[in-house]
């Protein structure tokens, strides 16, 4: 699969906003996805031989954006997935679909606070299971400095 197939078969799965080329240095194709299509969109990478290489998210003034990273061994293509949430939005896991995916959200929900729906196993990595924070939210200490995502992304994240 190269990257003029992967924006089709990521085009037509339920849920894509926006597939394009990326022109982010490493990437060869970016997409935006509403998070109810995200185990679809694993279930058809991991069925082209792609593996999870990075789940993170970041914090914004207007929400929260997951970050898939995706990438394939032989004939390496590199899939980058922005799925934009709401505070408190849960979020479908895919853990079950790539198990390494388990602790990446994991980490999400420990340090965002971010939900995967029927993870199995939410529970803090690194920090005491007592703390009543999520250290990367912006709303967290002094943080006074957040954007928006449109003023990052523009309109990409719009359907």
């Amino acid at each position: 699969m190269d990257s003029k197939s992967a924006k089709e078969t990521i085009s037509q799965i339920a849920g894509c906003v926006s597939v394009e080329e990326s022109d982010k240095p490493g990437y060869q194709v970016e997409a935006a996805f509403r998070p109810e299509g995200l185990p679809a969109l694993a279930r058809a990478l991991l069925d082209r031989g792609l593996y999870i290489e990075c789940l993170t998210a970041a914090d914004f003034e207007d929400g929260q954006v997951l970050y898939y990273t995706f990438n394939r061994y032989e004939d390496p293509l590199r899939v980058l997935v922005r799925a934009p949430i709401e505070a408190g939005q849960e979020v479908p896991t895919i853990s079950h679909i790539y198990s390494g995916a388990s602790w990446y959200e994991r980490e999400v929900f420990e340090f965002y606070d971010i939900t995967f729906r029927d993870h199995g196993d939410l529970r803090r990595l690194l920090l005491p299971e007592d703390v009543d924070f999520h250290p990367l939210k912006k709303s967290f200490g002094k943080v006074a400095f957040a954007r928006t995502q449109k003023a990052v992304y523009g309109d990409n994240l719009e359907e």
